[in-house]
């Protein structure tokens, strides 16, 4: 295991700003990026594995983090339970499923593009006994999704703005960022010749001033046009159990119940709490308020009368 991540993390593009770091600080980052991937993948307990480009997203979140390894350990491996955990399977099946988003999106924004795309792949590979619409033949993306972009992009700058952009959005957004870059390039699509590797060859290497907000509103306004159960029925694809589509319900609830922990957060911006009660206030609130039940109708009442008996 240790051989099979150290290989990639030794060689990993370093994007610093400004991008003189010396030696030792290289290879410092490099040890700090090959413990956190080693950290993330003994927490899954076997169910977590390496693949080619894990170390692309945890640099992006390293060097935007910072000196130390444990936020971007914490980050990492929040995204490993939803967000890249199709990526992280034991084979590409997952990661194939996620791909096959790609092909429905521009069939409904622009036809003739996905269908010349697609004679493109069944001409170069023979494809036509297989259901063109699996996704497999869109290996163009395969770069953009599992590593986030940031094995395409250069500036860190782009790559902490996309990550920035992918943590707050559905697990499928960057399948609908991929889907936005190619339909900004239809008319060089359209004219090159129908086949695999002028087609794949052109969409593979993006362009060096793209416009990456330009990017984002136009992957914005693709989900909201056409959401991931709409593309799901257009593809006939059908998510399977426990994969980073049906566990964002569940991601959501569960990062929508969480109490803020007031202690901690004073202590990060170096505030000390002056108010004894401040815990116990904090029990009461997260552990004894939701089990009041109908007595919460009670509470706003009994207040009332505290304090009309205290101006009295």
């Amino acid at each position: 295991l240790l051989h099979t991540v150290q290989g990639p993390t030794s060689k990993a593009k370093t994007r610093t700003s400004p991008a003189d770091l010396s030696a030792d600080q290289c290879q410092h980052l490099r040890t700090q990026l090959l413990q956190v991937i080693l950290r993330v993948l003994a927490g899954g307990r076997g169910s977590l594995h390496y693949y080619q480009g894990l170390h692309d997203i945890v640099l992006t979140v390293l060097l935007a983090m910072g000196p130390g390894e444990d936020l971007t350990f914490a980050l990492i491996s929040v995204l490993a339970s939803c967000h890249i955990r199709d990526f992280m399977d034991v084979d590409m099946s997952r990661t194939k499923l996620v791909i096959a988003y790609l092909a429905p999106i521009l069939a409904c924004e622009c036809p003739v593009l996905e269908s010349f795309i697609t004679r493109s792949v069944l001409f170069g590979l023979a494809l036509h006994l297989l259901n063109h619409r699996s996704g497999c033949e869109y290996y163009f993306c395969l770069s953009w999704l599992i590593t986030w972009f940031g094995h395409v992009t250069e500036s860190q700058r782009d790559a902490s703005r996309l990550m920035d952009f992918f943590l707050a959005s559905h697990p499928l957004m960057p399948v609908y960022l991929s889907a936005a870059i190619v339909l900004s390039r239809r008319d060089e699509v359209l004219a090159v010749p129908c086949e695999l590797s002028a087609v794949h060859g052109l969409l593979g290497h993006l362009p060096e001033e793209l416009d990456y907000e330009s990017m984002i509103t136009d992957a914005c306004n693709l989900f909201h046009s056409h959401p991931p159960h709409a593309v799901a029925r257009k593809g006939g694809l059908r998510p399977q159990a426990n994969t980073l589509v049906t566990c964002y319900p569940k991601f959501l609830r569960l990062t929508s119940s969480q109490q803020p922990d007031h202690i901690l957060a004073a202590k990060c911006v170096g505030v000390e709490s002056h108010w004894p009660l401040q815990p116990a206030a904090a029990w009461l609130w997260r552990e004894a308020w939701p089990t009041l039940g109908v007595a919460k109708l009670l509470c706003p009442v009994v207040l009332a009368v505290l304090v009309y008996y205290w101006i009295a």
